[in-house]
């Protein structure tokens, strides 16, 4: 088709489409710098994070799980904590999180720390990539991204390695959950992908909060839906069938703990809650609060994080949007802010009781300030959304100078009220340098913002943007210093508690009282360094993993009631239940003036006991045979009522084990005796194990309310109980078979989209 010269000219050219400076490589170069800068000894390895559940609780489990992968084994089950309870069940032990690999295969603890930060890495790029897609502008998206990777809740959150990893995954599952429901074909084998990833990051409260408000972003949340309502839910419970199928080898076997533990729907007991005062945060970082003996400022009413702060200059940020957008995503973001608030408020914010009566599964979730989590994805995004308006014109100064005067005069008052008003241990100067370094970074933002105005081309305009998103940083990583000190990370390495002779999975087990968790409890640490060896020596929480000593207690997330019951109460009277402790092979008791040093016992038995007496009781009765003076663990043993005639014994007669081996997984023994006897193993009963006598099944009884025992017949015989997870062998078989159907998906995907291209070529 011809066409004249003349007609061309009349055609104006396309305008050029504008170069966008900062692109995703060029942020990821900038959020790489920005984290050097934050944790350069943590980064080298010079230095290690230590504070709170790092050293005790996390750190513990990932060299458990090196070491359980690196001798050959799955950890499925942990000998070395209350009598053995399940490991990898629990979920948030990270035990099948595919990058756990960093620290199974590099040197623990500098890969332990490199992986919580290349989280921290991946929540910004994420973040970045999902406000891009909204907001349609890198540079307000750099600051979105910018205020979430450094945000108070995230940087927390680097003393847990399942939260952080859970929050780093967030914004992708946002981001590839939304485009699968409103695109299908293979953006839902995508989405799939990465919501297995968080899946199995093992954090439950933070994976079913995403879930919800991805849900909520699919349903109301979109600006031009691109599908009919139904087709998009359709698509998004596909992602969430799929992900679920790839997650089943990590998530029936915590079903199935979950079924045998401590938490039910009244296990929430509503502690640990934002507060009314707690809003003053937002502003001003130390408002309120108090510093415990590792100098981190809490809330008096909550200890799960230690900062939320946002940055102030985001929450007017976020305000100018609320005043200049009129998207319908602003909108729902904004309701979806103030209900993650009110229901982080708990039992103040009057929303949360009226729901947990309504939704009583909400009562797992043991902790209403965990509802902080969507406030801290919300805000950045909305002061994305507001850097936006002010760069495309829609807020000017009429919108600006009222609310940062408004933010401004807040965050004085707040001062002010703390001067006139601290609260009881709060470090009034403290809480003025916080708010002043807060202060004047809002007046900074201002004055970069003015700046914005009239550089404001996608071209020219890139450099203020970039101060913008530094300024934003430097006021969080100011607010922010006390959360995470640290320590040299020798002090992780090696044996330090003196325990002699020391306990083995075959026999002994050391045991901190009451007294002497109080006492380390109230224990003031001279320096950092005193924070983590005296821990290590006292056995504490978790650290007896590092030094592969078994111990009564713990500190997990799931246990067995009854196992847990009777450690409790035995941890109060230890001198007047002494069958008990034999029992349960406790070797060492730590000393209450000196939890650190331990006092040896000679009389603890081994693991596993013949005895010629057993009696049938409830299990009422049991638990008071137990800790009764006369419960001798050498001759007898307690069976529930259903054992009544299955079990035949003489009560007399003698026996020995001539050898034994013990391994976590697996217990194998030769046992000789003159009469039919009861084998008793002081390790918890679950369901998975299962027990053989010359290679016949035999019952595995619940013994001694809470433990296990099975009977053996006169003469020489080998015995074995071994631990078989029939929930993982069923999982491990769902995530195979879901694996190979996304799979095939994917290719049908590709030829269905190969095939539509070559048709659409062949047209005329």
């Amino acid at each position: 088709m011809s066409h004249t010269p003349g007609a061309a000219s009349a055609e104006s050219p396309p305008s050029p489409q504008p170069v966008e400076f900062l692109t995703l490589p060029r942020f990821a170069i900038m959020l790489g710098l920005l984290l050097l800068a934050s944790f350069p000894d943590v980064v080298f390895g010079w230095r290690s994070f230590f504070t709170r559940d790092f050293a005790n609780f996390g750190y513990p489990l990932a060299w458990h799980v090196q070491q359980s992968y690196r001798a050959g084994e799955i950890p499925l089950w942990n000998p070395y904590n209350f009598a053995g309870l399940p490991f990898l069940a629990q979920w948030n032990t990270l035990a099948l999180y595919p990058p756990s690999l960093i620290y199974i295969l590099m040197p623990l603890p500098w890969s332990l720390n490199c992986f919580n930060l290349l989280h921290l890495f991946l929540a910004g790029l994420g973040m970045f990539c999902l406000a891009r897609r909204w907001l349609q502008d890198g540079r307000a998206a750099s600051v979105a991204a910018v205020a979430y990777a450094f945000g108070g809740l995230t940087v927390s959150s680097l003393m847990w390695p399942n939260n952080i990893a859970a929050l780093g995954w967030l914004p992708l599952v946002l981001l590839a959950g939304e485009r699968a429901a409103g695109e299908g074909g293979m953006r839902r084998v995508a989405a799939a992908f990465v919501m297995t990833m968080q899946f199995l990051s093992g954090a439950p409260e933070i994976i079913a909060l995403t879930w919800a408000g991805l849900l909520a972003v699919v349903l109301v949340g979109q600006e031009t839906p691109a599908a009919a309502v139904w087709r998009r839910l359709g698509r998004l419970a596909w992602v969430f069938v799929a992900g679920l199928g790839l997650g089943a080898i990590q998530f029936l076997p915590f079903v199935e703990l979950l079924q045998h533990s401590q938490r039910s729907a009244r296990f929430a007991s509503g502690e640990w809650t934002l507060n009314w005062a707690g809003l003053g945060n937002f502003l001003v970082p130390l408002f309120h609060t108090t510093q415990n003996r590792d100098g981190i400022f809490f809330q008096p009413e909550q200890q799960w994080v230690s900062s939320y702060y946002p940055s102030s200059a985001i929450v007017l940020l976020s305000l100018v949007a609320l005043a200049s957008e009129r998207s319908r995503r602003v909108r729902w973001l904004t309701v979806l802010c103030l209900l993650s608030l009110a229901l982080a408020l708990g039992t103040h914010g009057l929303i949360y009781d009226w729901l947990r009566r309504t939704t009583p599964v909400l009562g797992l979730m043991r902790y209403p300030i965990k509802f902080i989590v969507p406030c801290a994805v919300i805000l950045p995004l909305l002061g994305g959304f507001g850097v936006r308006a002010w760069l495309n014109g829609k807020a000017g100064y009429s919108i600006l100078l009222p609310l940062g005067a408004g933010v401004a005069l807040s965050s004085l008052a707040l001062m002010l009220f703390s001067q006139w008003h601290p609260l009881p241990g709060e470090q009034v100067i403290a809480t003025w340098r916080s708010g002043l370094t807060a202060l004047t970074c809002l007046i900074a933002t201002c004055g970069v913002m003015a700046w914005l105005r009239r550089g404001a081309s996608r071209d020219s305009g890139w450099l203020l943007p970039v101060v913008l998103a530094l300024l934003i940083f430097s006021d969080l990583f100011y607010a922010n210093q006390h959360v995470n000190p640290v320590v040299h990370s020798d002090l992780f390495k090696g044996n330090v508690a003196v325990v002699e002779p020391r306990p083995s999975l075959e026999r002994g087990r050391a045991m901190v009282t009451h007294a002497a968790q109080s006492r380390l409890d109230d224990f003031v640490f001279t320096a950092p360094e005193a924070a983590v060896h005296i821990p290590r020596q006292a056995l504490l929480l978790n650290d007896n993993l590092l030094e592969r000593v078994p111990k009564l207690d713990g500190f997990f997330s799931l246990y067995q009631p009854r196992v847990a019951s009777i450690i409790v109460r035995l941890s109060k009277q230890t001198n007047s239940s002494l069958g008990l402790l034999d029992f349960l092979e406790v070797s060492h008791v730590s000393r209450q003036d000196k939890p650190w040093e331990w006092d040896a016992r000679t009389n603890a038995l081994p693991l596993l006991v013949l005895v010629p007496r057993v009696e049938f009781l409830d299990a009422t009765n049991t638990l008071n045979a137990l800790f009764s003076a006369r419960f001798d663990p050498r001759s007898e043993v307690f069976l529930p009522s259903e054992a009544v005639g299955q079990i035949r014994l003489s009560g007399a007669g003698g026996g020995r084990i001539m050898a034994n081996r013990v391994g976590a997984h697996r217990i194998e023994a030769t046992v000789k005796s003159e009469q039919p006897m009861i084998l008793t193993l002081a390790q918890a009963n679950y369901p998975g194990w299962r027990a053989t006598v010359d290679d016949h099944p035999v019952p595995l009884w619940t013994a001694n309310y809470a433990f296990q025992a099975l009977q053996v017949p006169a003469g020489e015989h080998e015995v074995q109980v071994v631990f078989q997870s029939g929930s993982f062998h069923t999982g491990a078989f769902l995530t195979v078979i879901s694996l190979l159907a996304l799979i095939g998906f994917a290719v049908a995907c590709r030829r269905a989209e190969r095939r539509k291209r070559v048709s659409e070529n062949s047209l005329p």
